[in-house]
């Protein structure tokens, strides 16, 4: 009668054992299912990110230009740090800098020769400007 026991005991015990076993696949199931949603929402944010670096669309009545001339400061803050640049293509025509992310870049290239691809358009002074896409 104690080998019957014996034997029921040791089935009880594997039962428990494949309970545990499918518990612990459950968990880890759960734990890969929860790691996978977390990688595509790190994927979303950084197509997101991507999304806003992107330049600000522009006013139709800008046209497409290349430039070539030097970078000029024509402002700088209480540090010497340039405020407001205009690219100088010759002795009579230059082009204002509007100063977004493109146009804070060219601070580094002051008194160089560049060749900037932009939107140009006149200001309310009549001054031709540029919002700089790209520059070599």
């Amino acid at each position: 009668m104690s080998e019957d026991y014996d034997d029921e005991f040791d089935f009880d015990d594997r039962d428990r054992d494949s309970d545990d076993d499918q518990e612990i696949i459950n968990e880890e199931d759960q734990e890969e299912q929860e790691d996978l949603a977390k990688l595509e929402e790190d994927e979303e944010g950084r197509h997101e990110k991507k999304e806003k670096r992107k330049l600000p669309p522009q006013d139709p009545s800008a046209q497409l230009t290349q430039v070539q001339g030097t970078v000029l400061p024509l402002a700088r803050d209480e540090k010497g740090i340039p405020t407001a640049l205009a690219i100088k293509v010759d002795s009579k025509q230059r082009y204002l800098v509007v100063m977004n992310a493109m146009g804070v870049q060219l601070r580094s290239y002051c008194f160089q020769e560049i060749l900037v691809k932009g939107h140009v358009k006149k200001d309310e002074q009549g001054n031709l400007t540029i919002d700089v896409r790209n520059y070599i």
